[in-house]
């Protein structure tokens, strides 16, 4: 996918009133990225939702073409019938399929129920917003969306507006139902500890996925802008803490989430995995051209069939 105009997108992001629903809001938010939709490549107009071809050999069962048998291919992959034609041996080659559907997972733990000073929603409900938006895009792409917890969740039940804010401690991945070689996005803050990922981008390795993780969080738990006497509470069963000179903590907290983040980093770097982060406070249009620039030319180029002209 090509670039998108900041300020085409900021111009059509402030049109969504947070005031109107869950489904209206997701519903503007992809409205306004139309008319940055151009001509889709031809490879990806002629393709259907579900299994698509990838133009290359690989495991599938379409027909892709003959070629001359070679010392080390397997005596079932003549092709008798071809073969008979001439002297020589044909060997028949299929196309390489890959599944096409997009899982979507949002983090409801109580972690991403956090609104900061300078947000409009809290950060579940941020993401929440954006991944229905793309599951609208991908959707009106032909393609096929599913929620990694509700696999039979239909978009109506998606956008529902829930009172999800609350979080749930225990909301994690349940990749049992993912397919081998999907293509899944991680909406979350990553706020759980390295070990958590470390083995979570291991079960996924092994089950073949791509994955995207889109990092969510709020402009106070970056900058930290806290001064005096702060009383904090754990979202997730962590108690009450008080913190009698709040600005003398900024630097530790500052260097403690840096290390965090840069192990998280380097799990998702060891696993190929894309990586996004978006902060609340900055418009959710931006969040979804990213999503759809990653999905479009990182993931796979034929799965947004269209491209953002400057």
């Amino acid at each position: 996918m090509g670039r998108a105009d900041p300020q085409h997108s900021m111009s059509f992001a402030s049109r969504v009133d947070p005031a109107l629903s869950l489904q209206r809001r997701a519903e503007a938010l992809a409205a306004g990225l139309m008319p940055l939709l151009v001509r889709a490549p031809l490879g990806a107009q002629h393709a259907g939702p579900g299994l698509h071809g990838r133009r290359r050999t690989g495991l599938g069962e379409a027909f892709w073409q003959f070629r001359r048998y070679a010392p080390g291919d397997s005596a079932r992959a003549i092709d008798w019938r071809r073969s008979a034609r001439g002297d020589a041996l044909f060997v028949r080659e299929t196309e390489q399929e890959s599944a096409q559907t997009v899982w979507l997972w949002c983090d409801a733990s109580g972690s991403m129920g956090y609104r900061g000073t300078r947000a409009e929603e809290t950060k579940h409900r941020r993401a929440r917003l954006v991944l229905l938006a793309l599951a609208l895009l991908l959707r009106r792409a032909g393609e096929g969306v599913r929620m990694l917890d509700s696999p039979a969740m239909s978009w109506t039940q998606m956008a529902q507006d829930q009172d999800m804010d609350k979080g749930q401690a225990d909301h994690f991945p349940h990749i049992d139902a993912l397919p081998r070689r999907s293509i899944l996005v991680l909406a979350t803050d990553a706020l759980q500890i390295p070990d958590f990922w470390a083995d979570l981008a291991h079960r996924l390795h092994q089950r073949g996925a791509r994955v995207v993780l889109w990092r969510v969080r709020d402009r106070d738990e970056i900058d930290f802008p806290f001064s005096g006497c702060l009383e904090m509470n754990g979202l997730e069963g962590e108690g009450h803490y008080v913190l009698p000179s709040a600005q003398d903590m900024r630097a530790a907290y500052g260097a403690a989430l840096a290390t965090h983040d840069a192990r998280l980093d380097a799990i998702a770097h060891a696993a190929h995995w894309s990586l996004a982060t978006h902060v609340t406070d900055q418009p959710a249009a931006d969040a979804l051209v990213a999503l759809a620039q990653i999905l479009g030319s990182r993931l796979d180029p034929a799965l947004v069939p269209a491209r953002m002209g400057a």
